[in-house]
């Protein structure tokens, strides 16, 4: 919803539907008749299906930096006490 608001197609809707020109107000009834694209419902599910891979792999990723992180620690602290010993 919030990238069809975004599209150029619908900011023309919004100036086509509405009235004054300094300041251009649009009223309520034809701000419910303004078309939103809304893809299929099959399409909507393949999207969600794929948004929660994404988010899966975005997971394993964050996971996988949080442990090269603590390796990070490890090895920075063992070569401290190496230097110092």
């Amino acid at each position: 919803l919030y990238f069809a608001m975004c599209s150029e197609q619908f900011k023309k809707s919004i100036l086509n539907s509405s009235s004054g020109s300094a300041t251009p107000i649009i009223n309520r009834s034809k701000w419910e008749n303004l078309p939103i694209p809304v893809p299929p419902f099959d399409e909507q599910l393949r999207i969600v299906l794929k948004i929660g891979s994404l988010f899966e792999i975005c997971t394993r990723c964050s996971e996988t930096l949080y442990g090269a992180k603590q390796t990070q620690a490890v090895l920075a602290d063992a070569l401290v006490e190496q230097v110092v010993a």
